[in-house]
């Protein structure tokens, strides 16, 4: 029988021209396939971060260029399709594998992807991978320590101290798994990597090293172990010359290895010599930055670790090569290892195991400074938010009407229950408008704006980096385009790039991104860049009724401004010199902070017009740590202020993000700053920086809506503007003029 239907088709494929059963495989096999993917760092990564994926192709039967589209859900369950316009077509031969990597951002721990190939407009293959099929994403405030190369303890490390139970620790051993793009980095909470082996870090492309060095610039954290090739890594043609906290004063030999023994707590002895080769270490002359750790010989202060700020990141350069012998078989080498990175994830010692989460946050919904900051911006003029209670008495209302009132009213007083097919409708009616007339009242009829930002600017290298959180109310169910444009002039900021994408909410609470997955509300999915440029764009983004959108602005550019401030540390640990506002704004609010101390410029009120100059001199010291929380002595007792995790008071909630690690972390706030941490430079206040802090009227990054820019009257923006000066360490030869008498910072609260 199914000889004789084959024969039929076969007839009947003649007769009208169409191919046959064999010619139907081969048809099949022509258009190319997705045979692949590998998804973060050794399928590592973090949802609500920019994550970098490795796609495998196979060609069809003829050579054609596709480009490649990554799909997924977003935080809102909503499928978000990224592309990248700048990267050029993926060229597919017949038959032949091809691997590409491009970004995406997932927005649920449990969402699937899709990847399509599309040659034009015309899908030519598409795949979808479900959960299972990869490694689902970690938590968004799951610690990410990634090491490129060999091994220098951090699992060990990871595992035996506090860190364990919130740390992933992968290592990568070959170059191509490394993105190229910084943003790739976006997950990563420290990155790790030593020197000794140069096959992976030679193969590293220029690609690969300018996206560490940017990422580490926007705010990541990296450790370099540099020892015995200290010239090929940190000398004048070294590929990580920038990174090198001073100037590369060639590698010497170690005699006795008693500071590391006595640094890592361990009983077994380091071997200083082995083979009949010595020890080595990197030196370093004109350092930079804080000594965490330094033997003293017979030529002066050998720094051992160093931490330095690069841009708005930071570098911990330890001197020796801790995956080479004898560190790779010392037993004290994950504990070096570990205080390192415990020093870099807690920079205020402030231990993330002593939080103790209050009824009161699991109440609010969040457990991340990022969540208050969020549900303050959701407040928007003109949109008064009904309160729960009144929707109750007016739902108890309508049903004690139309149920037992309709019928007392008309069997009792007006004996006509038949009357009750015209007054059950009337009533229905009569809410239904109600309910319309009180939507009207109470919401807005068009779009509304709330934007927060954080602009920083490094004046030692001239970087600027932004940090702007939007939300954007609909008072109806439209598809938007979103675009960003600067707002600032050519001649303060040019150059860099933008990044545009939608803002997540870590936790498991109600529309967070580890909770339960949300059902997708809208069948079609919007487009986002996936690639840094000057402009970048979110085209279809569909906003319920009533409902507002979350995104995230990050961005970066060359300062056009000439540092002029210099400051200087005193014999006191206070600050001297002059600050002056480069800046063509005036800026309200004005701190400058530095190591524990904040000067409020009561001398000018705060305030600094652009160009102004003020000696810090002559500002009186406060305590930063009583700021922060806002102590106050009462009745002689040291009193502070707790944190309230219901407030939505937004210069508060920025200020503590800003510097959440100085007031305390965690132990203070009872939330976490995991999500965004990059925002918190209170480790560049130890680490030889002082930073003015301010607020301008002027936004840096104005958020466009379908081409258009929201009227003022319909948005609200809080701008906060960050200075990072160096600070010239106390010497003796540094002239004292204009210090403070010792003794006067004492009180200083």
């Amino acid at each position: 029988m199914r000889r004789f239907i084959l024969a039929g088709i076969a007839i009947v494929s003649l007769l009208i021209g169409l191919p046959g059963p064999s010619a139907l495989p081969a048809a099949q096999a022509e258009g190319p396939r997705i045979d692949s993917i590998s998804v973060g760092f050794e399928g590592a990564f973090k949802v609500g971060h920019w994550t970098p994926i490795q796609i495998a192709c196979t060609g069809g039967g003829e050579a054609q260029p596709v480009t490649v589209e990554v799909l997924t859900p977003d935080t809102d369950g909503v499928r978000t399709a990224f592309t990248d316009n700048q990267a050029p077509p993926l060229e597919l031969a017949p038959g032949k594998t091809a691997k590409v990597l491009r970004y995406f951002k997932p927005g649920q721990v449990s969402g699937d992807v899709e990847v399509r190939l599309r040659k034009g407009t015309a899908v030519v293959a598409s795949r979808r991978f479900s959960p299972g099929q990869f490694p689902a994403a970690l938590p968004a405030d799951q610690r990410l320590i990634v090491t490129i190369g060999p091994s220098i303890g951090v699992d060990q490390a990871i595992g035996q101290g506090s860190m364990s139970q919130r740390s992933t620790c992968p290592r990568l051993t070959t170059a191509d798994q490394l993105p190229d793009q910084w943003h790739g980095y976006e997950g990563v909470n420290i990155l790790v990597l030593p020197t000794s082996d140069p096959k992976l870090l030679d193969a590293l492309s220029r690609g690969q090293v300018e996206a560490i060095r940017q990422w580490v610039r926007m705010g990541g954290r990296i450790v370099l172990c540099v020892g015995q090739r200290g010239e090929t890594v940190l000398g004048e043609k070294g590929v990580w010359r920038d990174f090198a906290p001073g100037r590369f004063a060639g590698v010497a030999p170690v005699r006795s290895a008693a500071t590391l023994e006595t640094f890592s707590g361990s009983a077994e002895p380091l071997v200083t010599r082995r083979a009949g080769e010595p020890l080595t270490m990197a030196r370093l002359a004109e350092t930079q930055g804080k000594i965490e750790l330094a033997e003293t010989a017979a030529d002066g202060l050998r720094p051992i670790i160093v931490r330095r700020a690069f841009g708005f990141g930071m570098v911990v350069l330890v001197t020796f090569d801790l995956d080479a012998p004898p560190f790779a078989t010392w037993e004290g080498t994950h504990r070096i290892t570990g205080k390192i990175l415990e020093r870099l994830l807690n920079p205020t010692g402030h231990s993330a195991a002593e939080r103790t989460v209050s009824g009161q946050v699991i109440h609010e919904g969040y457990s991340d400074l990022v969540g208050q900051l969020r549900t303050a911006m959701d407040e928007f003029p003109g949109v008064t938010l009904v309160a729960f209670s009144w929707v109750a008495v007016l739902a108890l209302f309508y049903i004690a009407l139309i149920g037992p009132g309709d019928y007392f009213a008309l069997r009792r007083l007006l004996g006509r229950m038949e009357w009750t097919w015209f007054t059950f409708p009337l009533m229905v009616l009569a809410f239904a408008a109600i309910a319309i007339v009180l939507n009207q009242r109470l919401k807005a009829n068009s779009v509304r704006l709330n934007t927060v930002e954080i602009v920083d600017f490094d004046m030692a290298d001239g970087t600027v980096r932004g940090t702007a959180w939007a939300h954007v109310y609909s008072p109806k169910t439209v598809a938007y385009d979103f675009d960003a444009v600067r707002g600032w002039p050519a001649e303060t900021v040019k150059g860099g790039g933008q990044l545009l994408s939608w803002q997540g909410l870590p936790g498991t609470g109600l529309g967070g991104m580890s909770g339960q997955a949300i059902a997708a509300t809208f069948p079609e999915s919007y487009t986002l860049a996936a690639t840094t440029g000057p402009s970048t764009r979110m085209a279809g983004v569909p906003i319920s009724v009533s409902a507002s959108k979350c995104l995230l602005g990050r961005w970066w550019a060359d300062a056009g401004i000439k540092p002029t401030t210099q400051l200087r540390a005193t014999a006191d640990g206070l600050l001297a010199g002059e600050v002056i506002n480069p800046l063509p704004i005036d800026l309200d609010d004005v701190v400058v902070l530095y190591e524990n101390w904040a000067y409020r410029l009561d001398r000018t009120d705060g305030k600094l017009a652009r160009g102004q100059t003020t000696d810090i001199a002559l500002e009186h010291p406060y305590n930063l740590e009583w700021r922060l929380m806002k102590r106050r002595v009462k009745d002689t007792n040291d009193v502070r202020s707790p944190w309230d995790p219901a407030s939505r008071d937004i210069p508060r909630i920025v200020e503590m993000m800003m510097f959440h690690g100085a007031a305390g972390a965690s132990s203070y706030t009872e939330l976490d700053h995991s999500y965004q941490g990059y925002v918190d430079m209170s480790d560049h206040l130890t680490a030889g920086r002082a930073i003015l802090c301010g607020r301008c009227q002027t936004a840096a990054l104005r958020l466009t809506i379908d081409g258009k820019e929201i009227d003022n009257s319909a948005q609200r923006n809080w701008t906060f503007i960050r200075l990072t000066f160096s600070v010239e360490p106390y010497s003796r030869k540094t002239p004292a003029s204009g210090s403070p008498e010792p003794g006067t910072a004492a009180g200083g609260r």
